[in-house]
């Protein structure tokens, strides 16, 4: 038998990604995880930092991913691994998550952060039997379709973003340090990294600016598909519409967009969030978990982080 071969992903392994991810179902999904594979092969190393495939003979037996984006305390990056169905059980996914440690480690990134979605608990036994512990647990809430409502709130100015000012992005990363200094999977964020959210991960955001003094007090964070990552409000204008108002405009957009079902996360113990949502008709729809494992890189400050109790 011809033996298991790991190589950094090329344009002469295109044919072969499709073929497995077509006969696998993916590809057509309308949803997030088809999006995340069919911008990966026109774009493989436009959210990724490393592409790995498991290769036997001209046949994609598995593929690692490791996207550019930081998360989480001390600062790591995702990954999305799959071994296509004939050649499970046999160890590839081990070698992939290795390699994956491996490049992670060389960049000196200390910490591997994987996230099971409801319906992919098949695939814990593969986390923890590769060193994975869990993080953190979350609630997927979704828009249901309902009515939603906002009010302009004075002295505040809103507008979509898609980056290219250093300026505002240094106040967006400001503004978002503040709002997530709980928050686990968080990192620190820079003028830099806002903007390569931005422009790298095709995200953009709904900024909310305070007239007298210039200053960012509202963020969401947005995609060009289903997923809506966060909002952000400064607490002075907590309970004063700016959370309906900003959210209520970032969901004008995914409607605009056909977007009819975006989704979010929020902690089970953030109640304040929860309650928002609900306001907005934003209800739970199932949950997800994340794991972390060391990559073998020191890591700047502690060991992998515990979740965090609250969120603002």
């Amino acid at each position: 038998m011809t033996s298991i071969v790991l190589e950094p992903y090329g344009k002469d392994h295109e044919a072969g990604l499709r073929q497995q991810l077509d006969a696998a179902g993916i590809l057509n999904r309308q949803d997030g995880v088809g999006y995340f594979w069919r911008q990966l092969i026109d774009e493989p190393y436009r959210r990724n930092s490393a592409v790995i495939v498991a290769r036997q003979g001209e046949m994609i037996v598995g593929i690692a991913v490791v996207m550019c984006r930081a998360y989480g305390r001390p600062e790591g990056r995702c990954s999305m691994i799959i071994v296509f169905e004939d050649w499970r059980r046999q160890g590839i996914g081990t070698r992939l998550k290795e390699a994956a440690d491996r490049h992670m480690a060389e960049a000196g990134i200390p910490a591997h952060y994987a996230m099971l979605y409801e319906g992919q608990e098949d695939a814990l036994p593969f986390l923890e039997a590769t060193g994975f512990r869990e993080v953190c647990k979350d609630i997927v809430i979704a828009w249901n379709g309902g009515d939603y409502s906002y009010t302009p709130v004075e002295g505040v100015h809103c507008r979509e973003y898609r980056g290219g000012d250093p300026v505002l992005n240094a106040k967006i990363a400001e503004f978002q340090n503040k709002a997530f200094v709980r928050e686990t999977m968080v990192p620190h964020l820079t003028a830099d990294s806002i903007e390569g959210i931005l422009s790298g991960d095709g995200h953009w955001m709904m900024v909310a600016v305070e007239a007298a003094t210039d200053e960012v007090v509202g963020v969401t964070e947005c995609t060009d598909n289903a997923l809506f990552p966060s909002i952000s409000v400064a607490r002075r204008y907590w309970a004063k519409g700016l959370a309906e108002w900003i959210g209520g405009l970032s969901l004008d957009r995914y409607i605009a967009a056909g977007i009819d079902k975006p989704w979010t996360i929020a902690r089970p113990e953030n109640r304040a969030s929860i309650a928002y949502l609900k306001r907005m008709n934003w209800h739970p729809v199932s949950h997800s978990i994340t794991y972390a494992s060391p990559t073998g890189a020191a890591p700047a400050d502690a060991s992998v982080s515990e979740p965090a109790t609250e969120r603002n």
